[in-house]
């Protein structure tokens, strides 16, 4: 058994490589490698985001500007139930007789057809005289409702409206994610499977003459629709664009009934309390259901459709990018590459604006995105091949020793082999937010010159408290304390150096003329077991700490830009900073001590044991202040771990605006209040690293 085990080990170091040797791999695998797998990458993130709808505001807003008609149609009439009717005839809703003269008065005008944008659900005394008036020589249009909820699926109008001149449409509407009406279902199935048809199609049919026999089967053959079923409205223009008379004129005015001959005729509400009133893509302002459905049929009528590009060769376009991408920035230089590249992407830019004024709407967002994308990262990654020689030379420069490493190695030669020790000990991580954003804005020149007077003030201020500078990653500085030299207040310290290197950074920002929002830091700070010492190869080492201790740590600070706090320590350090007596006592509070903030219980990525997590606010003699601020949010954390949803809502909503952290717990409040999690235990699980 034992040499069946050994066999095994040695196949798997002959087929697995080392970390050293695989890296070595990719980067002899070239550039070829790796820009196939980004450009691949490129249109998987396309497609899921154009799958997503990620950006169809983005890409509605830029098609709003450049559609629609911005004409008016004289055979369209808006007979408007408005404010200055409801002044006249009453609150709405009137009495059905009131309707019944309205409808009296229209049979005696010369209107081809008479829609109500009104529901008739609900029986009245005075049903019988509207439904004599329905009862007439006219082509007259019901509002009805698809409903899944009732039992047919679909609502019509009482059985004593539904004469032989009378048909019935669906009223539904389908508003886009940013509220807009920008195309509306023509036909669909109730819960019933019977097949229905849109209000404006009924209205189209009367104009036209022409039935379509069960369109739910058969389509519209004549009329181009988006998703099988949907007509994109080109609206005539903004609101009121439309011919509109008052309910209160037109039954004055023996006058107006003359002028309706052979128009269409929509009754509706237009009242602005009423709310009878969507947003549109023609502007800012309302408009009527009853004008929607005007555009709708105005749409049909004028046979000026707009048309959309098909799902099918909008995916086949995000491919031809990534993959033209790819070949031109693999075969020219990277300058002549960008040029093309850019070039062919404002060439499709305008044409798909020339499109748009033909009525052929193009995609404007995803394909500009993709290309832009793919350009960018072939750029990236051929700027990394004709680097990786300087920055692996860089590289070999990683070592820093303090003046007290370096007496302890003098004193003590048998520290420079490999190995170490276990240390009950405090690491510190701190990294600068939105450092490569930041990077990408900057000259070369200057971001060194930064980023190192940014490191030497923060180094000087570990130094200061004792801390020893493991390494510098970027902008990323590791720090421990603890060793070479015992330090009993290892993390008292440390929190000390912490809340003096984020004074510092608002100082040295400030001489460095920098804005609030940029070149800020994150600090996670962590106590426990760690191995200490010269850890390396036989050539080449460094003394350091590894250790589960450690990667917490890390994670820690990872965590402080999800809490938006600037300092975070964990549990173990406070039970460190508890048991030297150096945190706030509200029976004895001294000047020095420090001010912490329970902040969660979590389960970090690869680790199954929950870490606690504290806000380390600062000495209480500068922070004091904020105590009672502390005690709401504490309040509403134990609320929150003990499952009580609606309590800690409205016990953070209290100091929302003077805690950044409450961001992050209300969010997840109004996500576990519709998930309703079993088994709560007040753990919140971080899948990040």
């Amino acid at each position: 058994m034992k040499n069946i085990l050994f066999k095994l080990k040695n196949l798997k170091r002959t087929l697995l490589p080392s970390k050293k040797n695989f890296k070595q791999m990719l980067i002899n695998l070239g550039p070829t490698f790796f820009q196939v797998i980004v450009a691949i990458l490129v249109f998987l993130f396309v497609i899921i985001t154009y799958n997503y709808d990620l950006f169809l505001n983005l890409q509605n807003l830029v098609a709003d500007q450049f559609l629609y008609d911005n004409k008016t149609d004289s055979d369209i009439i808006i007979l408007a139930i408005d404010d200055q009717s409801i002044q006249k005839y009453g609150r709405w809703p009137w009495d059905r007789d009131v309707l019944a003269q309205i409808q009296n008065k229209l049979n005696e005008s010369e209107a081809k057809t008479i829609a109500w944008n009104l529901t008739f659900f609900e029986p009245s005394d005075e049903d019988s005289q509207l439904a004599e008036a329905f009862n007439s020589d006219k082509s007259v249009i019901l509002a009805a409702q698809i409903n899944p909820k009732w039992q047919s699926g679909y609502i019509e109008p009482l059985d004593e409206f539904l004469t032989e001149n009378v048909e019935t449409g669906y009223t539904n509407i389908k508003q886009d994610p940013d509220g807009k009406i920008r195309s509306m279902p023509l036909y669909a199935f109730d819960r019933n499977n019977v097949c229905r048809k849109n209000f404006a199609l009924i209205m189209y049919e009367q104009h036209t003459g022409r039935i379509y026999d069960d369109p739910c089967r058969n389509g519209l053959p004549d009329i181009p629709l988006k998703n099988q079923n949907e007509l994109i409205i080109n609206y005539a223009g903004p609101p009121e664009t439309f011919q509109t008379i008052s309910v209160a004129d037109f039954m004055e005015y023996d006058t107006i009934p003359g002028a309706m001959g052979n128009k269409t005729v929509i009754v509706g509400v237009t009242a602005r309390y009423v709310q009878d009133y969507k947003l549109t893509p023609t502007s800012s302002s309302f408009m009527s259901g009853s004008e929607i459905n005007g555009n709708i049929f105005y749409t049909l009528k004028n046979g000026n459709f707009l048309l959309s590009e098909n799902n099918s060769h909008i995916i086949l376009g995000f491919l031809f990018t990534s993959v033209l991408t790819l070949l031109i920035m693999k075969f020219q230089r990277p300058l002549v590459g960008s040029i093309i590249t850019l070039s062919l992407i404002n060439i499709y830019v305008l044409f798909a604006l020339w499109q748009f004024s033909n009525g052929f709407i193009m995609d404007m967002i995803y394909l500009p995105i993709a290309g832009l994308i793919g350009w960018i990262s072939q750029v990236v990654i051929s700027f990394y091949f004709n680097k990786r020689a300087e920055e692996y030379v860089k590289g070999a420069f990683e070592h820093y020793v303090s003046k007290k490493v370096l007496t302890d190695l003098i004193e003590d030669k048998d520290k420079l082999s490999l190995g170490g020790e276990s240390k009950n000990m405090t690491v510190l991580f701190s990294d600068i937010r939105k450092y490569t954003t930041f990077a990408e804005k900057t000259s070369a020149k200057k971001l060194v010159n930064i980023t190192n007077d940014y490191l030497t003030r923060m180094s000087e201020i570990i130094l200061k408290y004792d801390g020893y500078i493991d390494k510098y990653i970027g902008d990323e500085i590791m720090a421990f304390w603890g060793a070479p030299v015992d330090n009993p207040k290892h993390a008292y310290y440390a929190c000390l150096a912490a809340l003096n290197m984020t004074k510092e950074l608002e100082k040295w920002k400030k001489e460095k003329k920098m804005g609030k929002r940029i070149f800020n830091m994150g600090i996670g700070i962590n106590t426990g077991n760690m191995i200490v010492g010269n850890i390396g190869s036989e050539n080449k080492f460094g003394y350091t700490v590894i250790g589960d201790s450690v990667n917490i740590g890390s994670r820690i600070e990872g965590l402080t830009k999800l809490y938006k706090a600037p300092i975070i320590i964990s549990g173990e350090t406070y039970k460190e900073l508890k048991k030297t007596t150096d945190l706030y006592d509200p029976k004895d509070p001294e000047d020095k001590s420090l001010i912490v903030k329970k902040l969660d219980v979590v389960k970090v990525k690869g680790r199954e044991h929950p870490v606690k997590l504290y806000e380390l606010v600062g000495r209480y003699k500068d922070q004091k202040k904020k105590l009672d601020s502390i005690e709401l949010f504490e309040q509403g954390l134990k609320l929150y771990q003990q499952g009580n949803w609606n309590k800690a809502l409205n016990a953070f909503k209290k100091i929302e605006n003077n805690d950044p952290a409450v961001d992050e717990f209300i969010s997840r409040i109004k996500q576990m209040k519709k998930e309703k999690p079993k088994g709560w235990l007040g753990i919140w699980e971080i899948h990040t690293k």
